[in-house]
């Protein structure tokens, strides 16, 4: 399935379906421009921001999903419910949720990217939640002088091809621009 990246459409020829992508990401770098971009025309499934604040975001940003407010009782039937399309969620719940989820990706054929803030998890847990899903997304921000560097890369995908090195990105109201000087071919 396409990520609407198209440097990661380009290089991995989109993501394998079903899947499950955990995508761990430094808030400074405006993950959400990306994740916003990848849910679009699927669903965003929010634990963290209020729907009302997504929502707002998503419009003024010329995205649009169907945004489902998840807590730990109702994660599983939620998700469950949907098939062959694409989701993310903001996850904030433990390992047996996360291998759960999977397992529902591969039954309803899902696209499923967990989206994690970085240092929400301790080493461990973080490791563990990187075991368990099919493909690794990172998104981070350096500072670099009186600047801050914004980069993204896929150093685990099974099933697909990975990223291993760093692309950095540029974000404006309302696109992902990739630096291309550093285009991976």
């Amino acid at each position: 399935m396409p990520s609407g990246i198209r440097i990661i459409d380009r290089v991995l020829g989109g993501f394998p379906i079903p899947s499950t992508i955990l995508v761990v990401s430094d808030p400074i770098a405006s993950p959400e421009l990306i994740l916003y971009n990848f849910s679009n025309g699927g669903y965003y499934f929010a634990s963290v921001k209020s729907p009302k604040i997504i929502e707002t975001e998503m419009r003024d940003l010329g995205f649009n999903s169907k945004i489902i407010r998840i807590d730990e009782r109702n994660i599983l039937n939620e998700i469950d419910d949907i098939s062959n399309c694409k989701a993310v969620v903001e996850f904030t719940f433990d390992e047996n949720i996360a291998l759960k989820l999977r397992e529902i990706a591969m039954k309803n054929k899902i696209l499923l990217l967990l989206s994690v803030l970085k240092n929400w998890y301790n080493d461990k847990s973080l490791t563990l939640l990187q075991y368990l899903c099919d493909g690794v997304f990172i998104i981070e921000s350096e500072r670099v002088g009186d600047r801050f560097v914004y980069k993204f890369s896929i150093p685990k995908m099974l099933g697909g091809v990975n990223m291993p090195t760093f692309i950095r990105f540029k974000t404006k109201k309302k696109i992902l621009e990739i630096d291309t000087s550093r285009e991976v071919s």
